[in-house]
């Protein structure tokens, strides 16, 4: 007679499955980062042991949005927590928001609509040799200042638009610290809102 086979626990099951099972205990949700910044807070699970952190942090970091303002003291905010969550888990960050109002200055050229203009925001992430494709809209609403209507700035940062581009010579992209800089690019593409041509940022 066979022996009886041991029962199966969670560890025993494929991989991708397991992915799975963690994605939907985990969630999916937008955190803000400018709250506690320096705490880093992660979820329990990631903390109930050492394979189970290995298994679920990325994806607490792939599959959340995580947000900002784009004021100094968020930026600085948004700084303090990223340092605190270290470059493994920087690398596996997909979605990274900021969000504010303010005004709004660019260099673009003339045939830019002014409903379209973009605002070109320093010190993201020190992304090393990729490339993220960063689009800012402000044709989504707006709020009321004195007689003016002043759209608020989204910034949107999705590592599903990762661009490699190795044209782009490493002497030339400017590096602070470890931050990057965001540059205005001469490429453009279609509004989500008007259609009309709006110029897009890339994060180096």
């Amino acid at each position: 007679m066979a022996a009886a086979s041991p029962p199966k626990g969670l560890f025993d099951l494929p991989r991708e499955l397991r992915d799975e099972i963690w994605g939907y205990a985990l969630g999916v949700s937008t955190i803000d980062i400018t709250s506690a910044p320096q705490l880093a807070v992660q979820p329990l699970l990631c903390r109930v042991s050492r394979q189970l952190r290995y298994e679920t942090l990325p994806l607490f970091y792939q599959n959340n949005i995580f947000k900002s303002g784009v004021t100094n003291s968020a930026r600085e905010n948004a700084e303090l927590w990223l340092n605190a969550i270290g470059q493994d888990n920087i690398k596996t960050l997909r979605f990274l928001t900021l969000r504010g109002h303010r005004a709004i200055e660019s260099e673009l050229p003339d045939r830019v609509p002014d409903s379209c203009r973009m605002v070109n925001i320093e010190g993201i992430i020190n992304l090393r040799d990729r490339k993220l494709e960063v689009k800012l809209c402000r044709c989504e609403c707006g709020r009321k200042s004195g007689a003016a209507t002043i759209p608020p700035t989204t910034v949107a940062l999705c590592r599903a638009q990762e661009i490699v581009d190795r044209s782009v010579k490493k002497s030339d992209i400017p590096r602070r610290g470890t931050f990057g800089l965001v540059q205005l690019m001469t490429k453009f593409d279609r509004c989500c809102q008007s259609g009309d041509m709006r110029s897009v940022l890339q994060i180096v």
